[in-house]
């Protein structure tokens, strides 16, 4: 009996020891887009088998929360971009290696406007355990049409992703035109990425923006406000900002950045709509007159892509 009571354990422990394997490079959300990650010194993955991407500037780690993984189909939850410095790492060939370690907190950049924001443990997953897996973006066309599309977390479509965004992120501090630029590029690239010129895709690019940060704060807005009674002040100082109509000014700011970004760095693929300027004023016009309220707080709902930390 007890000889096969110790088997159990040891079979148990090898088990528990190949879980713990299968996933080299984790992770703990502390805070609003900002992710700790640890991987022991000397940590080693093949970008063929792990979500990991090797930039010119960075390595791109796909964090998934390790619950949301169990699942199938769309994520419920924002699959995270990290951009981790490439000072860190050694790549030989498509392999990426931590010599030593990583005990670092980064910016985290969502994927997945229409999720709710995770708490729980992140992990680093493999190829195949989210190529068919989907998120879901708002994409605002010409004359204002709305259509939801899938993004497939496939390789080719990720690695596209952060071939463009490669001069916006920042490991250091999220940044919200960098988050918005992120959600326009998703919008954008479409899941075959052998795009054919000729036929390009005209997008709203303040619209769309605005579109995917009302949605994202709609979905994470009750558990925000449980959070913030409870005392928790990240979630105070995010729904603080979404009481504050002076933000609007940095909305502008920051479409008009991914409008300008549009034009450069996807003038390949997207030809703009109307523009953060024109929205501006139409917006101004409109909201000018209303106090501050819960009815502000639905003009700032398309601020949360441009949501600044506080210290």
């Amino acid at each position: 009996m007890r000889v096969g009571i110790a088997v159990l354990a040891a079979l148990l422990a090898t088990l528990g020891a190949a879980t713990a394997a299968e996933y080299p490079i984790k992770g703990e959300v502390t805070g609003t887009f900002e992710v700790h990650v640890e991987a022991d010194p000397g940590t080693q993955v093949d970008t063929n088998e792990y979500a990991v991407v090797v930039g010119s500037k960075y390595v791109y780690l796909i964090m998934v929360e390790e619950d949301d993984l169990q699942d199938s189909g769309k994520f419920k939850t924002q699959p995270f971009l990290v951009p981790v410095p490439a000072d860190k790492v050694e790549v030989n060939g498509s392999l990426v290696k931590f010599p030593d370690g990583l005990d670092d907190t980064f910016a985290a950049y969502c994927l997945n406007p229409m999720g709710r924001h995770p708490r729980g443990e992140m992990v680093v997953p493999k190829w195949n355990e989210i190529e068919d897996r989907f998120v879901e973006i708002k994409v605002v066309a010409g004359h204002g049409q709305v259509r939801t599309e899938e993004r497939h977390l496939a390789p080719e479509w990720i690695k596209a992703v952060c071939k463009r965004v490669e001069g916006v992120v920042d490991p250091g501090e999220w940044k919200r035109d960098a988050q918005t630029i992120i959600w326009v590029t998703e919008a954008a690239v479409p899941e075959n990425v052998q795009v054919n010129v000729e036929n390009r895709v005209q997008i709203d690019v303040n619209a769309t923006v605005q579109v995917n940060a009302q949605d994202f704060f709609q979905i994470n807005e009750s558990e925000l406000r449980e959070l913030a009674n409870a005392g928790d002040e990240m979630a105070r100082q995010l729904l603080e900002f979404f009481s504050n109509k002076e933000e609007l000014e940095n909305l502008v700011n920051t479409a008009q950045s991914a409008l300008d970004f549009v034009k450069q760095h996807l003038s390949d693929i997207v030809t703009t709509a109307q523009t953060a300027k024109e929205a501006y004023e139409t917006a101004k016009s409109v909201f000018g007159k209303i106090p501050v309220s819960p009815a502000v707080i639905i003009v700032a709902l398309a601020a949360l892509a441009i949501f600044r930390r506080r210290p």
